[in-house]
């Protein structure tokens, strides 16, 4: 676990790549995260673990000070924002805000 882990999130990097994965058809569950977010970090290693429990799901980052376009335009007020998205829209009880691996893990399960 931890750094290099098995699983495989996304860092979103542009807008358009955003747009590309939300709008592919399969769940997509994203990250709006922040380096200076403490909570942020320690639920990452968790995050990273769900890409790999759950591989029917895509998982990306959004860095909030980055990306902040993509971050205002969801609507994300704190961090971490968990969001789960497929085919472009944000799905019904598909968002969660806070650092809880036990919600964040009911959360995925319910789309995988």
């Amino acid at each position: 676990m931890g750094k290099g882990a098995s699983g495989s999130v996304i860092y979103i990097k542009s807008e358009e790549q955003f747009n590309e994965l939300i709008n592919a058809g399969k769940p997509v569950v994203i990250d709006f995260t922040a380096t200076w977010c403490g909570p942020c970090q320690r639920i990452a290693p968790f995050f990273e673990e769900l890409s790999g429990k759950y591989p029917s799901v895509t998982f990306v980052k959004v860095d909030v000070d980055e990306m902040d376009q993509i971050s205002a335009g969801c609507g994300v007020r704190c961090m971490p924002t968990f969001m789960v998205y497929k085919d472009g829209s944000l799905q019904a009880d598909g968002k969660l805000e806070g650092a809880s691996p036990d919600a964040l893990e009911q959360l995925v399960s319910k789309f995988a």
